[in-house]
């Protein structure tokens, strides 16, 4: 029986390869990803470095001229013997000038310090890797949801049910092998989104001089733990879209009426939250996974019985409800699709 399905996978894997849709949300995953990424280390390049240009008034001639100085040069005194070509009448003026800058050098050097920071958090392993996942955790669900539709419905379009059944191959066994290789198909995705990561991660730090690896190896288990959560976050939504599918018989009705699923949910979560209940967001698909794809998994800082209470609120329930949404719109789609007739082709 699973070898079957996995016979099935790997044929409907194969097929998926020969299609434009998968490639074109993976180039789009991958543009996102870079884009902010590369934004990020141009950000970071056109930041002016711990060093300031003092404007000298024009001289006899009509000239002006500049010097440069750095917080080190003038702590130092090294900016002294920049303003010895000065001329006398401008000295003191430049002078006073130069010991303002003085007074903001702790100020600069702490925004360099925390514009140095947020590029290593964004551009450097391991936090990079992170971070550039969680760039296109936003938009993964949307594409998933594309990708389940538009496969599945392709089957209803070209009328191609019959020529699979008439050779052995079981309804549940068909729609078992779809699911499987669009989960299979999301989570390559993601693989191949994380390897871009990495590759202009190394770019970044030759081009920069910066360690290959920052020290930050935490973030190592903070990359695995997004990556898993995504992976869970798209579970409920394939099923969600197979269902809608079989429901229409249509791809581009599946994909209408998932995507309006996932945007009411996202647009009405809080004037329902105002009407009726607080609570009613916590059986609402969209708003569970993202929150889950937003919580840091630490354990509760408090203590007591509250530590339960707490733990379910922020992890267990939207959890369960993920579970319970994949598990409900996984059995209808195979409910309907097993007691169904089989259709020729629709030529949407």
């Amino acid at each position: 029986m699973i070898r079957r399905i996995l016979r099935l996978t790997r044929w409907e894997l194969f097929k998926l390869r020969r299609l434009w849709m998968p490639w074109i949300i993976l180039a789009v995953l991958v543009i996102l990803n870079q884009l902010s990424l590369w934004g990020t280390y141009a950000t970071y390049d056109s930041t002016p470095a711990d060093q300031y240009v003092v404007s000298v008034p024009a001289n006899a001639g009509g000239e002006e001229s500049a010097i440069r100085v750095s917080c080190d040069d003038i702590e130092d005194g090294t900016a002294n013997s920049l303003l010895a070509d000065i001329p006398d009448e401008f000295r003191e003026q430049v002078r006073q000038e130069v010991e303002s800058h003085r007074e903001r050098c702790l100020e600069i050097r702490e925004q360099i310090a925390a514009g140095r920071q947020r590029f290593v958090q964004h551009c450097i392993l391991p936090s990079s890797l992170a971070n550039g996942l969680k760039a296109v955790k936003d938009f993964v669900p949307i594409l998933v949801i594309i990708l389940a539709t538009s496969v599945f419905g392709r089957e209803y379009t070209l009328g191609t049910f019959r020529p699979v059944m008439s050779r052995g191959v079981r309804r549940w066994e068909f729609l078992g092998a779809k699911a499987l290789s669009i989960a299979l198909t999301s989570g390559a995705w993601l693989l191949i989104v994380s390897l871009t990561v990495v590759v202009s991660s190394l770019a970044v730090a030759l081009l920069t001089g910066e360690d290959v690896i920052s020290a930050d190896a935490g973030q190592w288990l903070s990359a695995a733990v997004i990556f898993g959560k995504l992976i869970c976050a798209l579970l409920p939504y394939i099923a969600v879209s197979l269902f809608f599918t079989v429901l229409t018989r249509s791809g581009t009705g599946g994909v209408s009426i998932a995507l309006g699923h996932f945007l009411f949910e996202l647009i009405t979560i809080s004037p329902l939250t105002k009407i009726f209940s607080p609570t009613v967001g916590n059986y609402m698909l969209a708003t569970n996974v993202m929150m889950v794809l937003q919580l840091d998994f630490v354990p509760p800082a408090n203590e007591g019985a509250s530590v339960f209470a707490s733990f379910f609120d922020m992890y267990l329930n939207p959890l369960l409800v993920m579970f319970a949404y994949t598990v409900v719109a996984g059995a209808a789609a195979a409910w309907l699709f097993l007691r169904r007739d089989v259709t020729g082709p629709r030529g949407e």
